[in-house]
């Protein structure tokens, strides 16, 4: 085809997921999406699959033992002019609109001030208190979770002001963390 049309032949292989061992999980995220079951007695979940992203060196033999120099010369030219930044696991929420435009993490921080100062009324709060207070902020916006953590309060917060029952505490500790105000 690359010869009758004139277009330069590239080197691309059939890649569906990373690794060989993926293949069991991409068999399942397919049988999610048609709702159909999985055979868990086919051996699949054991068996490497053919389509993950294979090593250049290892795609660059196969493709010079058919005699395709020229399409690893085309990839290759293709990719040189790419560049892409892939960030994986990384959490995709939405963003919280705070009231002052304040970030997140400030406005959760003032909040959780405000709660632990109803908890304690008139008496000073606890030095320990307040250091776990700092040490659990500090890990859930390192974490990137202040906006999760609001949202979460605030769907609480709602839920509590329309008299929707919530659950007995255990889940999410965001969900746990609303009633502090």
């Amino acid at each position: 085809m690359s010869q009758t049309t004139g277009v330069p032949l590239v080197a691309l292989g059939d890649v569906r997921y990373l690794e060989p061992d993926d293949a069991f999980s991409v068999q399942v995220l397919q049988h999610i999406k048609a709702g159909t079951q999985v055979n868990l007695h086919s051996g699949d979940q054991t068996t490497p699959g053919g389509y993950y992203l294979q090593a250049a060196d290892q795609i660059t033999a196969e493709f010079e033992a058919l005699q395709l120099v020229e399409a690893v010369h085309n990839t290759d030219k293709i990719a040189q002019l790419c560049q892409v930044e892939l960030t994986f696991k990384r959490a995709q929420l939405p963003r919280f609109e705070t009231p002052h435009q304040e970030s997140a993490t400030a406005y959760l921080e003032q909040l959780s001030q405000q709660g632990l100062q109803v908890r304690f009324a008139d008496q000073a709060i606890p030095q320990e208190y307040q250091e776990r207070l700092q040490y659990e902020l500090r890990v859930i916006s390192e974490m990137g979770f202040a906006d999760y953590f609001l949202i979460v309060a605030d769907v609480m917060r709602h839920a509590h002001e329309q008299h929707i029952m919530t659950g007995p505490g255990r889940g999410s500790a965001a969900g746990r963390w609303w009633p502090m105000l």
